[in-house]
């Protein structure tokens, strides 16, 4: 006579090795679907911080133009609530874009707030420029760079 395992302990050993299978699997898939959810939520912050809650403006821009240096003055805006922690300019001139300046306004400008720099060059002078702005921002320790935005900006002399 031949015997075997009960039925019982036939259907214990089963359900716990389809248990243990679905635990597995389902431990393996979520690495991916968290990856990606990160990703995802990331690409999301990015685009609502950089479009919807903050809005730099470019409020005024003039150059003082002296015997040997000229002043640069630009002041800029933070349209939107949320704050900015660095904002990059780079400054072209449109008739020789070998005239390129670059400045790092690091100073955090607050939501609904206002900046301004001044940047000395001898090179800059009242005429067309290019100029293109990046911004960074800090969501709760999350760095996040916004695409930088290209416009046309005309420098005229400041009024003294």
């Amino acid at each position: 006579m031949k015997r075997g395992i009960s039925p019982i302990i036939a259907v214990v050993l089963l359900v716990g090795l389809a248990v243990s299978l679905a635990l597995i699997l389902l431990n393996f898939f979520d690495v991916f679907s968290n990856d990606r959810i990160d990703e995802i939520d990331i690409e999301s912050l990015k685009n609502d911080l950089c479009t919807d809650k903050t809005w730099l403006e470019l409020e005024g821009y003039c150059v003082n133009t002296g015997p040997a240096i000229a002043d640069l003055h630009i002041s800029f805006d933070n349209k939107g609530a949320y704050p900015i922690e660095e904002i990059f300019f780079r400054i072209i001139r449109a008739d020789d874009p070998a005239i390129t300046r670059n400045h790092l306004h690091s100073q955090r400008t607050p939501g609904y707030g206002v900046g301004s720099f001044i940047i000395s060059d001898a090179n800059m002078f009242p005429g067309e420029y290019r100029v293109i702005v990046g911004k960074k921002l800090d969501s709760n320790g999350t760095s996040v760079d916004c695409d930088p935005i290209e416009a046309a900006m005309e420098l005229f002399s400041c009024r003294t």
